[in-house]
């Protein structure tokens, strides 16, 4: 989808999106207006910028060559690798990666491995792939993390009744 504001968001299918990722800036076509509950539908022009967005996914070898497969991404292809064992990363790892070329008409766009995130057998690595993708900080201010410690000082054991327990609400951003 492209997002317009004040406007019904497109959608793209994947054969009219023309090398755009997520988190690129597109011009777009649109082909079919929205009426009813329609979708409108069009086709991405070109790429205007492309998004800053990290790219994260697991390094693994295909033949003589190694690629990342990007994580949850729509429509990206293999990342190829030529330095595979940088930032000391091993088939398997889960890493984050910055694109070098960025056309997207070569079939594997090289990328360098810019920090390793682990193996992706290990769930701690796929939450921190996943914050990665999305921005979020892996630590927060100590504000927000003492409100966190206070809420989490209520001492109700692992499988007991909550209900007579008081909950309390924090706002991230509201500790600073």
């Amino acid at each position: 989808f492209v997002l317009i504001p004040e406007q019904p968001d497109v959608f793209i299918p994947a054969h009219a999106a023309n090398g755009a990722l997520d988190g690129d800036t597109v011009s777009v076509r649109v082909s079919r207006r929205a009426r009813g509950g329609d979708l409108q539908r069009g086709e991405v022009v070109r790429v205007v910028s492309r998004g800053a967005m990290p790219w994260v996914g697991r390094l693994s070898r295909g033949g003589a060559h190694w690629y990342v497969t990007p994580q949850a991404m729509r429509a990206a292809p293999l990342l190829r690798i030529d330095d595979p064992g940088a930032k000391g990363a091993a088939e398997g790892d889960l890493v984050v990666v910055e694109p070098i070329e960025y056309t997207l008409r070569t079939p594997h766009p090289r990328a360098v491995i810019i920090e390793r995130l682990g193996p992706a057998s290990d769930a701690r690595n796929l939450v921190r792939a996943t914050a990665r993708r999305f921005g979020i900080p892996e630590a927060f201010p100590a504000a927000v993390r003492a409100a966190a410690e206070g809420a989490m000082s209520v001492g109700v054991e692992f499988g007991a009744d909550i209900h007579r327990h008081s909950t309390r609400r924090f706002d991230p951003a509201a500790c600073g």
